[in-house]
């Protein structure tokens, strides 16, 4: 019997070695998932050819105030299995940080 989705791993992030081999997540798990988040949120939009509308507009996050609806849209669009809470923090200097909770519906993980 052949492999089933589930069962062929995503390249862990950041991309690196472990044993001889790239490491990877088991599809599915709450690190392979935090993977595809962090992935959503650092490309910009219509820096892929493959795949333009995909990313967020401003993943460096200079653009201030951060357009949270924006980046919530880019995740619900890009990985749907996903629920995300987003928080911005503004420090004294009046510098906003920004704060990404997920989880999953079906994971016992957040």
């Amino acid at each position: 019997m052949g492999q089933q989705p589930y069962d062929i791993p995503h390249l862990a992030y950041p991309i690196r070695f472990a044993g001889g081999y790239y490491a990877t997540h088991q599809q599915g798990s709450m690190d392979a998932v935090i993977t595809c988040v962090r992935n959503i949120c650092a490309f910009e939009v219509g820096s892929r050819i493959e795949r333009p509308d995909f990313g967020i507009p401003d993943p460096t996050l200079k653009v201030q105030p951060i357009d949270i609806g924006a980046i919530a849209d880019a995740i619900a669009k890009w990985d749907p299995r996903v629920t995300a809470e987003i928080e911005v923090d503004l420090d004294a200097s009046g510098i906003e940080t920004l704060d990404i909770t997920i989880s999953l519906p079906y994971s016992e993980e957040s």
